[in-house]
């Protein structure tokens, strides 16, 4: 996976990304990636929400779980409330507390039912 990934993102240096295009290479390298998982807090397109949303709901490990999640706290995804709601009444401790620290920077507690 590492051969495919541009020099910036082995290099540990985060890509100056602006646009959403970049968002299905980070997802695949995020696993492994600390700098794919920065890279995707500072893609400034708004469309790649709905990417890194989508990506959450496909998971299948818990570790990509824990670092989306982060990523979209992060980046205060809003429409991310519902799904992260969802996830902080689960029954994985680990990842509900990581899912809770981020329902903090997606919602107001007037939105919290």
């Amino acid at each position: 996976m590492a051969d495919c990934l541009p020099e910036a993102v082995q290099s540990g240096t985060p890509l100056a990304v602006q646009r959403e295009s970049s968002v299905p290479l980070l997802l695949r390298a995020l696993p492994t990636s600390e700098t794919a998982q920065r890279s995707l807090v500072l893609i400034p397109a708004r469309e790649a929400d709905s990417l890194i949303l989508g990506a959450l709901a496909t998971a299948s490990d818990r570790g990509t779980q824990g670092k989306l999640i982060v990523v979209l706290g992060d980046r205060g995804v809003a429409v991310a409330t519902p799904e992260l709601l969802k996830i902080a009444q689960g029954g994985d401790a680990e990842i509900s507390r990581t899912a809770l620290r981020a329902l903090a920077a997606t919602t107001q507690p007037r939105d919290l039912p």
